[in-house]
């Protein structure tokens, strides 16, 4: 009897985690299992601009929480174009003052970063990726506490 109520108690609270983390889609069988979503973000979601024609993947949106409060959001998209035209996007899209740094110590693998803090106060942080053939990018905004 206590194994099945340790069970019960497990599966509620992973379902329950995956909900206030914004996850929902994240469970099989949800639009998340094929890693792509089908959903789009806006920007104003995302809390930066978007590359024109990145696709959200692992179950798009994701809401951060510390202590069941949510702190942020973060999504990660790809695109098939090259590191180099996401990169030169966002060095002309972002504020100013945004601080940039780019590593190509691996000739197979290229990241940068982009960071910078909103109006509101919130920090923004984007990492780009490239991969062969394609490039992943991750928005994440972390609400001023």
């Amino acid at each position: 009897m206590l194994k099945r109520i340790l069970t019960t108690s497990l599966a509620v609270i992973v379902v329950a985690a995956f909900s206030s983390r914004g996850m929902a889609s994240a469970v099989p069988g949800g639009p998340g299992e094929s890693g792509l979503n089908t959903g789009a973000v806006s920007a104003s979601e995302a809390g930066a601009p978007i590359y024109p024609g990145g696709k959200p993947i692992n179950g798009g949106l994701q809401h951060t929480t510390l202590y069941s409060k949510v702190i942020g959001t973060s999504v990660t998209f790809t695109t098939p174009d090259s590191f180099e035209k996401v990169y030169n996007f966002y060095r002309r899209a972002l504020p100013p003052k945004t601080v940039a740094t780019e590593t190509n110590d691996d000739p197979t693998r290229r990241i940068g970063t982009f960071q910078y803090t909103k109006s509101d106060g919130s920090q923004i942080d984007i990492e780009i990726n490239s991969y062969p053939g394609h490039t992943n990018y991750t928005i994440t905004d972390t609400y001023k506490r």
